[in-house]
C-alpha cells in the first residue's frame, strides 16, 4: 500500500514497485524513498524522537503517516545510502499552485545529522523532480523567525523573503535561480 496525496491507493505488486522506484531519488550518498504505509511506524518513531509537538494526542503510526501524505504533493523519507533501511528525515512537495507556478516545501532532519549536507542534496533532489514533473516558476517554504537554522538553510540555497508576519515568514526561490 502506498500513501497518496488524497487517498490511500492499493496497487498490484507490478505497479507499485513501478511507481515506487520512478520516483525513489538519489545522490551524493542520500536516498529520498517514497513515503509508504509500511514505512509509518519508522517515520512515526523518527517524529516521536525528535518532534513529538507534531503528533497529535492519541494518534497512532497509520495515521500520523496518512495525514502528513494527505496533506502534500509527494512525501519521502530521507535515508542514507549506506543506512537504506534507517529513516533520519524527510522531505515534502506541498500546495502545488498551478496558477502561479509554485510549490513550497518542507523538510526535517534527525538532528545528528544535520551540519552534513544531507537536506541540501535532498533539496536538489526533490527540486530536480519538481522542476520535471510540474510548471515550475517558483519554490517557496515557510518557517517561524526564531528557527535560526532554517533561516541559514534557505537563505544559502538564495531563497528570498516574501511574506513577513508576526512571527513567520515565507521565503520563494525563482525557477531560473534553482541551481540543482
Amino acid at each position: 500500500m502506498l500513501f497518496d496525496s488524497c487517498q490511500i491507493i492499493r496497487h498490484r505488486q507490478g505497479e507499485f514497485s513501478t511507481f515506487y522506484e520512478k520516483h525513489a531519488l538519489e545522490g551524493h550518498g542520500v536516498n529520498l524513498q517514497v513515503l509508504t504505509h509500511k514505512d509509518a511506524t519508522s517515520y512515526f518513531d523518527l517524529y516521536r524522537r525528535a518532534f513529538p509537538y507534531a503528533i497529535h494526542a492519541g494518534e497512532r503510526a497509520e495515521e500520523f503517516a496518512l495525514r502528513i501524505a494527505v496533506f502534500s504533493e509527494m512525501v519521502w523519507t530521507i535515508r542514507l545510502a549506506a543506512q537504506p533501511l534507517t529513516i533520519i528525515g524527510d522531505f515534502a512537495l506541498r500546495n502545488w499552485d498551478e496558477e502561479k507556478g509554485n510549490i513550497a516545501f518542507d523538510g526535517s532532519l534527525l538532528p545528528e545529522f544535520r551540519g552534513r549536507g544531507i537536506m541540501t542534496t535532498a533539496f536538489q533532489l526533490a527540486t530536480t523532480f519538481a522542476r520535471d514533473n510540474y510548471q515550475l516558476k517558483t519554490i517557496s517554504c515557510q518557517t517561524v523567525l526564531s528557527n535560526e537554522r532554517a533561516l541559514r538553510f534557505v537563505n544559502k540555497l538564495g531563497f528570498e523573503p516574501f511574506d513577513v508576519g508576526a512571527d513567520v515568514i515565507v521565503l520563494k526561490k525563482a525557477l531560473n535561480k534553482l541551481e540543482v
